[in-house]
């Protein structure tokens, strides 16, 4: 089992959205630099290598969950079914986020992009537009120091 994902990074086009009527707003990098830093504030080295991450209230980190600072948010969510239970780790969502950093965002796609980590690539990494402020959202970490559902930096 790898948990960092081999399938390909994937840039919104900025067409797409206007086509289909839909306003992604756009990214500065060095926002998205600084909400990756808040993920990895989040990912202490006092934490197991590898995290169930669901929607279900027994995994390790619950998901969706965002980090945002200024223009730009990263968020994490299970794909499919509600109930799937991912293994991967922190370390691997914020790797997936640097990827699209430099290959969607620094390269010109100021919309952001999504990926793909964990065990059958069922955990999505999802860094856009859209951001307010700096803040984490969701339940999170639900291992010793508890992530709260809002919480200014």
């Amino acid at each position: 089992m790898s948990l960092l994902s081999r399938s390909p990074t994937i840039c919104f086009d900025p067409l797409v959205g206007v086509l289909a009527g839909v306003n992604i707003p756009t990214v500065q990098a060095t926002d998205c630099y600084r909400a990756g830093h808040l993920l990895c504030r989040d990912s202490s080295p006092n934490l197991p290598a590898t995290l169930t991450f669901s929607r279900e209230s027994r995994a390790d980190f619950q998901v969706p969950y965002s980090w945002t600072y200024g223009t730009c948010t990263i968020i994490i969510e299970t794909r499919g079914n509600s109930a799937v239970m991912v293994t991967s780790s922190l370390t691997a969502v914020a790797a997936k986020a640097m990827d699209i950093l430099l290959n969607c965002v620094e390269r010109g796609h100021m919309r952001g992009g999504k990926g793909t980590v964990g065990d059958g690539d069922q955990l999505s990494v999802i860094l856009r537009g859209g951001g307010v402020g700096s803040r984490r959202l969701g339940v999170g970490l639900r291992i010793g120091a508890h992530c709260k559902r809002e919480v200014d930096t």
